[in-house]
């Protein structure tokens, strides 16, 4: 497998996911267009982000305990994308 690169740790790009996340995520996806690990503003453990259609489909397909995401993440992300979305479900 290969290694997820990490980028934007800086105090900088964690103000800009603060004032203007749309921003960040355009200035990431130029440096790493298919997929990238972060550590944003208000998150304790980086992030992963996929922006890769092969990716997408590998994330939601394979075996839940492979990718487990629970808990806290989801409930910061339920007010902005639902209960129902397939990013908060368990």
């Amino acid at each position: 497998m290969k290694d997820i690169k990490t980028i934007f740790t800086g105090l900088g790009k964690k103000v800009l996911w603060i004032v203007n996340p749309i921003e960040y995520m355009r200035q990431a996806v130029i440096k790493c267009p298919d997929i990238f690990m972060s550590k944003p503003a208000g998150f304790d453990e980086p992030l992963v982000f996929i922006n890769h259609p092969q990716g997408i489909q590998q994330l939601l397909t394979n075996d839940r305990k492979t990718f487990f995401a629970g808990g806290e993440l989801n409930s910061l992300l339920s007010p902005i994308v639902g209960n129902s979305s397939l990013l908060s479900l368990e």
